[in-house]
C-alpha cells in the first residue's frame, strides 16, 4: 500500500500550459498568454476553444484542468468527441462559473467514465493504444468578460490504496471495548432457518471486502419477504462489473443494445444437487448463514441426504463442500445450465456451458455477447472426489462422469458411494480471461504447486473471519435495560449479539475495490451486494453517498485506509459547480471527514480535499431536495436537506479551525452561511409557533394499531385536534398560499391537508415525523423552535408503541434525531429510542432501508447497509458511546440520566372511606388519575428559558396505600410508563 498522504497518481502529463500559442482553434475572442496562462476575452456572447489531441486515454484516463480566474458571469463548459463513425459530442463538465480557488486544486474528469455515453464508439477501446478526440471549451457571457486556463494535463490513476494510520479509539469507552473481543468463533454466530418458510428471519449472503462477488444475490424493495432456499440448492451468486470501453453494441436483430456503466449480474443453474435426477424435497430443506459459511442440507425421499457448505476460498474463488449421507440411489447430479434470461437486456444471464476437456472443467461465459465491453462473466468449475482430510481422492474422481451439454443443459455423475465432493467456482472478469478462471478453480481444490486443500480453505477463511470479527468494537452488554420497551423481550441476549455481528459482517463485506475498468481509483462502500443497488455516481454506481457514509463512519475504527480512500472518492467525483451524480441525498460528507480525520489524522488529505468539499456543500446548500433521474423540483426546499447541510457545516467550521492559517478566513464565511440558512429553516419550516396544523408528521395511532396515525398527546395544552405542531417537512418557495388564514407569507405553501406542488411530492405522509425530529441536532435554533421541536418530540415518544410512537426507522434521519435529543441532555427518551430501534431490527432481522412500526418484513430496498449501520450505533450508543461535534467519548451521567420531568404535586380528594385492609378495592372507588402532566425546565444555547409539557400514563399500585401523619390523608405510589415512581396524596372526607 501507499503510504499515508494524498493518492496520488502514478504519472502525469502537460497537455498545455496556456503560455504561448499551442494551436487551438478561436472562435469569438482573442487569446493573450502570459506567466499565469492563456487569457480569453470575449468579443461577442459567445467563444470556442478546440484542439484535437493524441495519447493513452485509456492508461491516462483522468483529464485535469484549471481555471485561474473567470469573470463574474461568465460560464464554461467542456466537451470532447472521439473521431469514429456516429461520435457524439459529450459533455465532461456542465455550464459552470466555477474557477480554481486559492488552495491550488484542479479540476479532474475521467474519459474511462464517459465510456458508454456514445452509441457504436471506439471512444475508450483498450485495443486502441493511442486515441485521437477533440477537446472543446464553450464559453458564454458579455462582451469583454474574460477566463484564464492556467494548465491542461492527462494522468494516470494510481489504484493501490494508501496506508492511513490505525485508529487512535482504543480501550473502553463506555460500555463498549473498542479493542474488540479476541475470542470471538464465528462458528457461534449462526442465524438458521430449521422451516425454510417464506417469512423467514436468516440471510444467505457471503462476500468478502475487496471481493466482487456475493452469493444469493436479490434485489428486494418492499415486499417483506426473502425467498426460501429452493430445493434445488442451487449456488447462485453474482459479480459486480464495470464497462470497458464501448457500452452498446448492434444485437444480431439490428436493434441497438446498450449496456449500462457498471451493476451487477448474475449467474444461477452453477450446482442444481440431485439424486437420480430427483431434488431434495422443500419441507427437509434447511440452511444456516455464518459470516464466512453457508449450509444447506435435504432430503431426496427414498434416495438420500445432501449437505453443503458454500464459502469464499479468496475475493474471486468460491467453493462448496458437498456431504452425501444415507444414500440409496445410484448418482449423486451436479446439474449445470446456460442462464440465457434474455438476449437483450444487459442486467440479465447471457451465459452459455462447455466442457473443456483439456482442464476438465465447466467454463461459463457470455460467447451471446462477446463483442461487448463490460466485464463479462467468466467463470470455471472444477469437481473432484475428497478424501476425509480434504485432498483429492484421485481414484474416485476418476469416477466422477463429466457433463455432456445438450440444449444448455450438463450434469456431473458422480457414483453414491463417493460421500464427500468438492466443487469450486473460479472467477475471472474480460482482461484476467479464461486461463485465470481455470487457475483459480484449480486451485481451489488443491491442484496447483501450493497444494492447499479445499477443507484447509475453507479453515483458512474460518480463522479469517475470527480474526476480522475479534477486532470490531464489542458492547460489554448484550440484550436490553428497560423490559417496559415494547417488544423487548425479542431481543435476547443472544440474539442481539448475532444480530450485531451480522451487521459488521454486512458492512464489511460491502467493500469493493478500486474498478480500473471505471477509471475509480477508490475504495467503494456498496448500499448493498447483495440487493445489487446501484443509485450512485456513474464510475461507482453501487457506492452511495448517503449509506456509504454512515458505512465509513464505521469502518474507520477497523480501517481507517479504507474510510480515507472512500473520502478521496467521493470527493474526486466532485465537478466545478459542486454538484455529485447519481442519486442526490442528505450530505453528511464534512462530518464523516472531520470525524476520520480526528482518529486517523491526515492533514495532506485534509487539505487536498478541502476544495471540493467546499464546492459541493454549496451545491447542497442551493440544492436542498431529492433530486434522482426525472425528479427534479426546483423550487422544492426539504427540511431534512436543510438540517444536513446545517449540521454539516458544523463540522466544516470545525475543519477550518483545525487546517488554520489560510483556512481561518473561512471560518466566518461558513458561519454566515449556517446562520442564514438557521434563520430560513426557523422561518420556512415552523408556523407560528404552537398555534396550528401542519403538513406531513403523522404518528401512528396510541390505541387502534391498524390505523398509522394519532393525536399527539397534549403536551402543550394544546387543542386535542392540534396534532402536528406546525413544523413542515416540505415548502415550494414562490408558490401562492392556497391558505391565507394560516398565519403564512405568500411565498409559502402550507395548505391543511396537503402540500401541492408541480409535480405532486412523491413522499407518503407517514414517512416523515423522524425527519422533522431531526432537527433536533442543531443546537442553535431559536428558543421558540426549539421549544416547538423538543415538544413535538416528547409527544411522540412513547415506550408502549413499536419504534416508541414513530411510524419509521431510517437510520440517518433517526442517528440525527438521537444524537440530538442526547446533545440536548434527553438521556430517557434517547435509551427508549435506541431499545426500539433493537426491538425493532430484531424482529425485522433483515437489514434493510426502512423499519416500519406495523409491518412483519423489511421495507424500502435490502439488504442494505442502512439497517446494519443502525445496529451497530445503536448498539453503542446505548452502550454510552458518542461521536459528536467533541470527539468520540463516553456520554456524560449516561447511567444517571439528565432533564429528568418534574411532577406536579397530585393531591386527591374523595368522599371514599379509605380501607387498607383492601387496596385495590379502594383504589377503584377513587377517580385516580391514569395521565399526568409532567414539565421540563429548558434554557437554551442563548439563556431563554421555556418549559415542555409530557403526557404520561401512570399505573397506581396498590399495595403502596398507606396512612399519613395527618388524620384522613393517605399516600400510594404509582409508576408512570418510563418507569418513574410518582407519589399522590388522598385526602378523604368521610
Amino acid at each position: 500500500m501507499q503510504p499515508a498522504g494524498v493518492q496520488a497518481p502514478l504519472d502525469e502529463i502537460i497537455l498545455d500550459d496556456f503560455k504561448q500559442d499551442n494551436g487551438w482553434l478561436i472562435s469569438g475572442g482573442t487569446m493573450n498568454y502570459d506567466t499565469l496562462g492563456g487569457t480569453l476575452t470575449l468579443s461577442g456572447t459567445s467563444a470556442t476553444l478546440s484542439k484535437k489531441f493524441t495519447y493513452a486515454t485509456w492508461k491516462y484516463s483522468d483529464l485535469n484542468i484549471k481555471i485561474a480566474q473567470i469573470t463574474d458571469q461568465l460560464s464554461w463548459e467542456l466537451l470532447v468527441q472521439g473521431e469514429a463513425e456516429n461520435a457524439q459530442l459529450i459533455t465532461i463538465q456542465p455550464e459552470s462559473q466555477a474557477q480554481n480557488s486559492s488552495f491550488g486544486e484542479v479540476f479532474s474528469y475521467s474519459l474511462k467514465g464517459i465510456a458508454g455515453a456514445e452509441p457504436l464508439s471506439d471512444w475508450s477501446d483498450s485495443t486502441h493504444e493511442n486515441k485521437t478526440f477533440t477537446l472543446t471549451i464553450n464559453f458564454k457571457g458579455d462582451i469583454g468578460q474574460f477566463i484564464t486556463l492556467g494548465v491542461l494535463t492527462c494522468s494516470e490513476p494510481n489504484y493501490e490504496i494508501p496506508q492511513a494510520l490505525p485508529s487512535s479509539v482504543q480501550g473502553n469507552i463506555g460500555g463498549i471495548n473498542f479493542d474488540g473481543d479476541p475470542t470471538v468463533n464465528v462458528d457461534t454466530l449462526k442465524n438458521d432457518d430449521p422451516t425454510n418458510t417464506s417469512n423467514l428471519k436468516e440471510y444467505r449472503n457471503l462476500s468478502l471486502p475487496f471481493s466482487r462477488l456475493v452469493t444469493n444475490p436479490e434485489y428486494n424493495f418492499d415486499n417483506q419477504a426473502i425467498t426460501p432456499v429452493e430445493p434445488s440448492m442451487d449456488l447462485r451468486f453474482g459479480a459486480y462489473y464495470g464497462i470497458k470501453g464501448n457500452a452498446n453494441r448492434t444485437s444480431d436483430n439490428g436493434v441497438n443494445l446498450r449496456e449500462k456503466k457498471s451493476g451487477f449480474q448474475d449467474s444461477s443453474f452453477n450446482a442444481i444437487m440431485k439424486i437420480d435426477d430427483v431434488q431434495a424435497s422443500s419441507s427437509t430443506i434447511t440452511s444456516a448463514w455464518f459470516p464466512h459459511k453457508v449450509e444447506l442440507s435435504g432430503s431426496v425421499e427414498g434416495l438420500g441426504k445432501i449437505a453443503t457448505t458454500d464459502f469464499f476460498v479468496d475475493e474471486s474463488t468460491l467453493g462448496r463442500l458437498v456431504n452425501l449421507s444415507e444414500a440409496t440411489g445410484s448418482y449423486l447430479e451436479i446439474e449445470l445450465r446456460d442462464s440465457t434470461t434474455s438476449s437483450t437486456d444487459y442486467n440479465t444471464n447471457n451465459l452459455k456451458c462447455y466442457w473443456d476437456d483439456v482442464n476438465e472443467v465447466v467454463l461459463k461465459t457470455d460467447t451471446q455477447h462477446s463483442d461487448w465491453n463490460q466485464n463479462l462473466f467468466i467463470t470455471a468449475i472444477k469437481v473432484v472426489a475428497l478424501t476425509e482430510d480434504g485432498a483429492i481422492d484421485t481414484e474416485a474422481t476418476a469416477q466422477i462422469i463429466p457433463p455432456t451439454f445438450v440444449n444448455g443443459i450438463g450434469k456431473y455423475r458422480i457414483p453414491t458411494s463417493i460421500s464427500s465432493i468438492g466443487l469450486v467456482i473460479g472467477y475471472a472478469n474480460r482482461e484476467e480471461g479464461e486461463e485465470q478462471a481455470i487457475i483459480r478453480a484449480l486451485n481451489g481444490v488443491g491442484l496447483s504447486e501450493v497444494s492447499t486443500t479445499i477443507t484447509a480453505h475453507y479453515n483458512s477463511r474460518k480463522t479469517y473471519w475470527d480474526n476480522l470479527l475479534s477486532k470490531v468494537p464489542v458492547s460489554s452488554e448484550w440484550g436490553l435495560e428497560n423490559s417496559f420497551v415494547y417488544h423487548s423481550e425479542v431481543v435476547t441476549p443472544e440474539k442481539h449479539r448475532i444480530l450485531y455481528y451480522a451487521a459488521w459482517t454486512h458492512l464489511i463485506c460491502n467493500i469493493l475495490a478500486p474498478t480500473p475498468e471505471t477509471g475509480y481509483a477508490f475504495t467503494q462502500q456498496a448500499l448493498g451486494k447483495p440487493s445489487r443497488q446501484c443509485a450512485g455516481a456513474a464510475m461507482t454506481p453501487p457506492n452511495n453517498s448517503w449509506e456509504g457514509l454512515l458505512q465509513i463512519q464505521d469502518l474507520m475504527y477497523i480501517n481507517p485506509s479504507i474510510a480515507w480512500s472512500g473520502m478521496e472518492g467521493f470527493m474526486s467525483m466532485v465537478d466545478a459547480n459542486g454538484f455529485l451524480s447519481g442519486e442526490v441525498l442528505p450530505v453528511h460528507m464534512a462530518q464523516t471527514l472531520w470525524m476520520i480525520h480526528n482518529i486517523s489524522p491526515d492533514l495532506s488529505r485534509l487539505v487536498a480535499l478541502y476544495p471540493a468539499l467546499k464546492r459541493h456543500l454549496e451545491w447542497k446548500f442551493e440544492h436542498p431536495r431529492w433530486i434522482y433521474e426525472s425528479t427534479n423540483v426546483e423550487n422544492e426546499v426539504d427540511s431534512e436537506f436543510m438540517i444536513s447541510v446545517m449540521n454539516d457545516t458544523q463540522y466544516m467550521i470545525k475543519i477550518c479551525e483545525l487546517l488554520g492559517n489560510e483556512y481561518v478566513a473561512e471560518i466566518s464565511y461558513w458561519q454566515n452561511l449556517y446562520e442564514l440558512n438557521l434563520k430560513n429553516y426557523a422561518d420556512w419550516m415552523f408556523c407560528d409557533p404552537l398555534s396550528h396544523e401542519a403538513l406531513y408528521s403523522y404518528p401512528q395511532n396510541s390505541t387502534n394499531q391498524e390505523i398509522n396515525r394519532k393525536v399527539l398527546r397534549n403536551g402543550a395544552n394544546l387543542p386535542d385536534n392540534n396534532y402536528q405542531r406546525g413544523i413542515w417537512q416540505y415548502i415550494f418557495l414562490g408558490c401562492v398560499d392556497v391558505d391565507p388564514n394560516n398565519n403564512d407569507v405568500d411565498k409559502y405553501i402550507h395548505a391543511r391537508n396537503s402540500h401541492l406542488s408541480e409535480p405532486p411530492v412523491p413522499r407518503s405522509t407517514t414517512d416523515l415525523p423522524n425527519m422533522l425530529s431531526s432537527g433536533l441536532i442543531l443546537s442553535d435554533l431559536p428558543t421558540e423552535q426549539a421549544q416547538q421541536l423538543e415538544q413535538f418530540t416528547l409527544d411522540i415518544i412513547n415506550p408502549a408503541l413499536s419504534l416508541c410512537g414513530y411510524p419509521v426507522l431510517k437510520w440517518a434521519p433517526n442517528s440525527l434525531m438521537t444524537h440530538g435529543l442526547i446533545n440536548r441532555g434527553f438521556y430517557d427518551e434517547a435509551k427508549i429510542l435506541l431499545e426500539s430501534y433493537l426491538v425493532r431490527g430484531t424482529e425485522i432481522w433483515q437489514f434493510c432501508e426502512n423499519y416500519f412500526w406495523n409491518t412483519t418484513g423489511p421495507r424500502g430496498t435490502y439488504p442494505t447497509s442502512f439497517g446494519a449501520s443502525q445496529i451497530i450505533d445503536s448498539t453503542m450508543m446505548r452502550g454510552g458511546f458518542i461521536y459528536n461535534e467533541d470527539g468520540p467519548h463516553e456520554i456524560p451521567n449516561w447511567s444517571q440520566g439528565m432533564n429528568k420531568p418534574i411532577t406536579p404535586p397530585i393531591d386527591i380528594l374523595t368522599d371514599v372511606t379509605i380501607d387498607l385492609s383492601n387496596p385495590e378495592e379502594t383504589l377503584g372507588l377513587i377517580d385516580m388519575p391514569v395521565e399526568l402532566r409532567q414539565t421540563y425546565q429548558r434554557t437554551d444555547n442563548s439563556g431563554n428559558s421555556y418549559e415542555l409539557g409530557k403526557i404520561v400514563a401512570v399505573t397506581w399500585k396498590a399495595e403502596t396505600l398507606s396512612s399519613m401523619p395527618l388524620p384522613n390523608q393517605y399516600t400510594v405510589d404509582g409508576e408512570t410508563e418510563m418507569k418513574q415512581i410518582v407519589s399522590a396524596t388522598i385526602t378523604s372526607g368521610s
